[in-house]
């Protein structure tokens, strides 16, 4: 149902139940606050109808239209109640359809529908009380008092109409009037409390937008930082003045490794690209690091002069050329990470160096 400004309906402007915009500032004191105007405001509306049906009922035995008041009257209760009841399934979200585009609609139909019980019997005047309440918070604060002043006006009118004078009482005109005004005074402080409840709400959203901000992009300067040092890890393995071109690729966002994990990618990378240099006389290579999930890859590629694999048993024995890792030596160090360690070539193809480490039982293994 909507309002004019922020304002919504009868109900989820801060007059419902646990689904309304204020759910999420439980701690406030004003929302407390605002709970139990709400809750009074319904029971009231709910006390002062069944009160004034029960008088129409026992007291009135010789009104001629006292079943067709009841009658509206319940039809009343009944519009009121579907407008409650709809306002909190879409503010908890349980259904799509929003009643709020209705809010003008519904409050004219409640009004009307007092008028007309108004009309018959002057025991529903004081149903109008509660009623301020929504048209102060439903209409622009001009409209609701204009609204409001025909109300108390027409309140005045039945009670003296009721009382049978010619001059009405000073009393019938003076209550009316001071419960109005203490039904706008107190309308006026609820709305206050409203907006400051909703300034309170759109400023914790603002918040946690900005954390969420916040975290994504320390997520991604971290992704950066580790994918530069990684990179230069690898650049730091070619020897100076090297003309081979080798370029670094990381996909996915970099973990943490333990530092088995970190020693034993780096020096595979590093006897790979010595070999490169020393044997592939290849012109570019690249190094891919991926991070899947589940488990933590790097491939070394060079497109070199490739050999046959068939004949490489001779070449696993370690180095002795200072690079500290051979080929022997780096299958056993990802074996002994539960890795696998693959060497694919051919004549003219060049080389591929795949390694992959599972990340599923790290912890279990950071202390080898």
């Amino acid at each position: 149902m909507p309002a004019t400004e922020p304002l919504r309906p009868p109900d989820e402007a801060g007059l419902n139940g646990p689904g309304d915009a204020l759910s999420g500032l439980d701690a406030a004191p004003s929302v407390a606050i605002l709970r139990v105007l709400r809750v009074t405001l319904h029971v009231g509306f709910a006390a002062l109808l069944g009160v004034a049906v029960l008088r129409l009922l026992v007291s009135g035995g010789g009104h001629p239209l006292r079943y067709a008041l009841a009658g509206t009257a319940l039809v009343l209760a009944g519009v009121y109640l579907t407008g409650t009841i709809l306002e909190k399934r879409f503010a908890a979200g349980s259904t799509g359809f929003d009643p709020r585009r209705y809010g003008f609609l519904w409050l004219g139909l409640v009004t009307a529908l007092w008028a007309v019980l108004l009309a018959g019997s002057s025991d529903f005047a004081w149903l109008a009380f509660p009623l301020f309440f929504l048209h102060l918070h439903l209409l622009r604060r001009r409209i609701a008092l204009l609204t409001i002043a025909f109300m108390t006006a027409a309140v005045i009118a039945a009670q003296w109409a009721a009382s049978g004078l010619a001059v009405p009482h000073l009393a019938v005109v003076l209550g009316p009037l001071f419960g109005a005004a203490f039904s706008v005074v107190t309308g006026l402080a609820y709305l206050a409390l409203y907006r400051e409840a909703e300034n309170q709400r759109r400023a914790a959203d603002e918040l946690r937008r900005t954390r969420a901000e916040l975290a994504e992009s320390q997520h991604d300067a971290g992704v950066l930082a580790e994918r530069e040092r990684l990179a230069r890890e690898i650049h730091d393995t070619l020897a100076p003045g090297h003309r081979l071109r080798c370029r670094f690729e990381l996909d996915g966002d970099p973990a943490e490794l333990p530092q088995p994990y970190r020693v034993t990618l780096l020096r595979a990378a590093q006897a790979s690209l010595a070999n490169v240099r020393d044997h592939a006389n290849a012109s570019n290579a690249v190094v891919t690091a991926a991070f899947l999930g589940s488990e933590v890859t790097m491939d070394i590629y060079d497109d070199g002069v490739g050999f046959d694999p068939a004949g490489l048993a001779a070449q696993m024995d370690a180095r002795t050329d200072g690079s500290g890792f051979g080929l022997r030596s780096l299958q056993e160090r990802v074996t002994a990470l539960k890795g696998s360690l693959e060497l694919e070539s051919a004549p003219g193809e060049g080389t591929v160096v795949a390694i992959r480490l599972p990340l599923d039982d790290v912890p279990e293994r950071e202390e080898q």
